[in-house]
């Protein structure tokens, strides 16, 4: 039998195993609990969450925080505990679930917060990210260095640019995605290289609900990008880009067209990425399957060695 799959199954019985062997479980293994679970959208019991969320470990705490619900109605004294945390990371998951619907309410976080908030977040406003990262540097309140590091954030969040190429509600959600889409990549014309050179190589540059096919870059974007950017996307097969460099090919420097020459030869050798879906549950059920192997001998060497003592003792 698996048994981290019996621990983790949603029902009453198992929940309760859960709760019971919690104690038990080193730091390692609550790490990765918590991971296997957002994996996997589980849920943990709520006795499990609160302890977590008063764990010696500030990542295990700030975990728990990201993974429950804990609020001053709910339980006042935890709450207050929990706000008044001294870790970074507990700050940073604290302001992960806010609403950053404004610019502004990045302003009164640390770097360390914006950070933990953006990396811990599962949405979030694009536009006003993208605000304040322009504000920012144009008024000379957020230095390059962490602007870049808070765009790489970002574009590192799988839960972010998935909340991105959502499927929308209705017309008016995609034209809020559209416009927060072409946001993220605005910045490649209205910030420095190293500040968005992870959005130009890594961000998403086709849309699945688009009706086209893609959200296809403007015009406007692509001309007021920077040659690093164009040299980025040439060599990813950014299609509206090829199209350009097709037209008029006068209009951009060889090192782009080099770029777009090597990103098509690397494209026709290339083959389909594997599910890693399957590949990580496997590793999971692996890594389980050595640490309870691990736990059993080393029970059973401290049987031996008792025994060992037991007999010229």
């Amino acid at each position: 039998m698996n048994y981290l799959e019996l621990l983790l199954r949603q029902t009453p019985f198992c929940q309760m195993l859960l709760a019971t062997v919690w104690d038990g479980l080193d730091t390692w293994r609550r790490i990765d609990l918590f991971l296997l679970c957002r994996r996997r959208r589980l849920s943990l019991p709520q006795d499990v969450l609160q302890k977590a969320a008063c764990d010696p470990n500030a990542v295990v705490r700030m975990l728990a925080i990201r993974h429950g619900h804990f609020s001053n109605q709910d339980n006042p004294e935890l709450y207050a505990c929990l706000k008044s945390d001294t870790s970074p990371l507990v700050k940073a998951a604290m302001k992960s679930g806010s609403w950053f619907m404004d610019a502004k309410d990045f302003e009164p976080l640390s770097h360390i917060e914006r950070l933990g908030a953006i990396a811990l977040a599962d949405s979030l406003t694009e536009e006003a990210f993208a605000k304040f990262i322009c504000d920012g540097l144009k008024n000379g309140t957020l230095p390059e260095l962490e602007a870049a590091e808070l765009v790489g954030e970002y574009v590192r969040n799988p839960a972010l640019t998935e909340n991105l190429m959502g499927e929308p509600e209705d017309g008016l959600d995609w034209y809020s995605l559209t416009k927060d889409f072409e946001a993220i990549w605005n910045l490649t014309t209205c910030t420095p290289w190293p500040v968005h050179h992870t959005i130009a190589w890594e961000f998403p540059l086709s849309n699945k609900n688009d009706p086209t096919g893609e959200y296809v870059l403007s015009d406007k974007i692509i001309d007021n990008m920077s040659e690093q950017a164009l040299e980025a996307l040439a060599y990813r097969q950014c299609r509206p880009l090829l199209k350009k460099l097709q037209q008029a090919p006068e209009k951009f420097g060889k090192k782009i067209h080099d770029a777009a020459s090597s990103g098509a030869d690397l494209h026709s050798r290339r083959k389909p990425a594997p599910d890693l879906t399957a590949l990580w549950q496997d590793f999971d059920e692996f890594r389980t399957e050595i640490r309870v192997a691990l736990e059993a001998l080393k029970d059973q060497i401290a049987e031996a060695a008792s025994r060992k003592r037991g007999l010229f003792g």
